[in-house]
């Protein structure tokens, strides 16, 4: 078992910490960093792996939240948006997941937000206040970002409002929401919104990026034990060296499949 601490609001979260490593490309360099201070004559002793995440650092509100449902999510693929009190949980979980390194959480939050704008507000959203969180926390260039600016090119928005005088402050306000608008209206969306289903991969993280769960699962089996000493244990039998040899296999023929 491995802790994950908050310092504020203070919070401290016990959980597997494979699991964290396997779902997180920053817990898993935490993790490493505390393997290599464990080896240090004067760390010698065992003791319980402890990641800190500190609040200055992150930016963001609720932090202890965030760390929540995202354990929550690696713990059980789900996350109880009925129990998530965070407004715009989805935009800043999806944020948190960004910083967190774990393509696999941003878009299970992703799917969330289409399905939260297909159901209420697929006409209205973004409102001009989500439009504004999505551009003051998520950096150039975000799938978020591009969402935003395509759906308000989409259907040319701001004509259509009665907050017009909030979108004309947004503009001017952040000017790469201008630009980004201007961009996305050069696509012909044929009466199309880009919720729909057949653009989801357009806004999707890149799942062939080094922090996809399956790198991930070789590199942590890799942490674990040499690659020799999984094929040792292949060797006399035993099931799980049989399933990491059969995973890591696999993961280097994709790697070199990737570099053809």
């Amino acid at each position: 078992m491995a802790q994950v601490k908050v310092d504020h609001p203070a919070a401290t979260f016990e959980v597997y910490q494979g699991l964290l490593e396997i779902n997180s490309g920053y817990f898993a360099e935490a993790f490493h960093r505390w393997r290599v201070t464990k080896r240090r004559p004067d760390h010698a002793e065992s003791r319980t792996p402890i990641v800190w995440l500190k609040s200055a650092d992150w930016q963001l509100e609720d932090l202890d939240a965030s760390c929540s449902h995202f354990i929550s999510w690696a713990t059980t693929s789900v996350v109880d948006w009925s129990q998530c009190s965070l407004q715009h949980a989805d935009v800043l979980l999806w944020q948190f997941g960004n910083v967190l390194r774990s393509p696999e959480f941003q878009d299970y939050c992703l799917d969330h937000l289409r399905q939260r704008i297909a159901q209420r507000s697929a006409v209205t959203w973004p409102s001009p206040e989500e439009a504004a969180l999505i551009y003051r926390i998520t950096p150039r260039g975000s799938p978020l970002r591009a969402l935003v600016a395509d759906s308000l090119a989409s259907k040319n928005h701001f004509q259509a409002r009665e907050d017009v005088q909030a979108w004309a402050a947004l503009i001017v306000e952040q000017r790469e929401l201008s630009r980004d608008v201007l961009m996305a209206g050069r696509m012909d969306w044929r009466g199309g919104r880009p919720v729909h289903v057949r653009y989801r991969e357009k806004y999707a993280v890149d799942q062939q990026s080094a922090h996809c769960l399956p790198k991930k699962f070789a590199a942590f089996l890799l942490a674990e034990k040499t690659m020799v000493e999984w094929e040792h244990l292949e060797g006399i039998g035993a099931w799980k060296g049989k399933v990491a040899m059969k995973h890591l296999r696999k993961t280097n023929m994709d790697v070199e499949v990737d570099r053809r």
